[in-house]
């Protein structure tokens, strides 16, 4: 188990980097004293295993999301739109239809 944690400098245990290490000194599985030099970057992923193995261990592991599955594309060319088939705007009146008894009558909305 961890005892205690010194600052110093030298190379990484792990990555071979020379700068500044913590040195973590533990005890093996023989009982002898072990001092273990780890730089930030290499004591940064060692936490972040210790983060997995600590989820995996209680269960709280995300779930993978099933990959999501790509569109069909469309099969061909869409066909032209057909133009236009009908009276020309110009010949076309209103498409209210005007009532004579409405007209007459004076009620609001009424063409005069």
């Amino acid at each position: 188990m961890l005892e205690r944690i010194t600052v110093g400098r030298g190379a990484c245990g792990l990555c071979g980097v020379a700068g500044t290490v913590f040195y973590l000194e533990a005890e093996d599985d023989r009982g002898r004293d072990v001092t273990v030099p780890v730089c930030e970057r290499c004591g940064y992923a060692v936490g972040k295993g210790s983060a997995v193995l600590l989820a995996l261990r209680t269960g709280r592991a995300k779930a993978a999301k099933p990959t999501k599955k790509p569109r069909k594309r469309a099969t061909g060319q869409p066909g032209a739109i057909a133009p236009y088939v009908g009276p020309s705007k110009h010949d076309v009146s209103s498409l209210v239809p005007a009532d004579k008894d409405l007209v007459s009558s004076g009620q609001p909305g009424a063409m005069s």
